[in-house]
């Protein structure tokens, strides 16, 4: 069972928009002890510049977020999926993805480590 304290993680830049979208960006991440996003995902969330952006930038200068300068783009994933599993990598910590093929390349990388979260299993 984990506690918030032992809840690190890295988002990747759907799962901010979903949440942002769902209208529960900051109750979700007051679930966590600590929470990173890559400056790939940044990146991502720059390029609207709607209000998904706007919350999440608000949401960053309270220093609820913690950006990372990490960009790497893998094979057949996108810059901030990429960047989201290296972070989470790097740092040691759980990598929330709802991407199929994110999550698989992610399973890949961790080899046997439970670090990465399946929103498509969370009910």
């Amino acid at each position: 069972m984990h506690t918030k304290s032992s809840l690190r993680v890295v988002l990747d830049t759907s799962v901010v928009i979903v949440l942002s979208k769902l209208g529960v960006l900051e109750k979700a991440l007051n679930l966590f002890s600590d929470v990173e996003v890559p400056s790939g995902v940044l990146e991502e969330l720059e390029r609207k510049k709607d209000e998904t952006y706007r919350e999440f930038m608000r949401i960053v200068s309270r220093g609820m977020v913690h950006i990372e300068d990490v960009k790497k783009k893998f094979p057949r994933l996108g810059l901030g999926e990429s960047s989201a599993i290296l972070l989470a990598l790097m740092k040691g910590k759980i990598v929330v993805l709802d991407d199929k093929r994110a999550r698989k390349v992610a399973r890949a990388r961790i080899a046997g480590h439970r670090n990465a979260i399946d929103t498509q299993e969370v009910t």
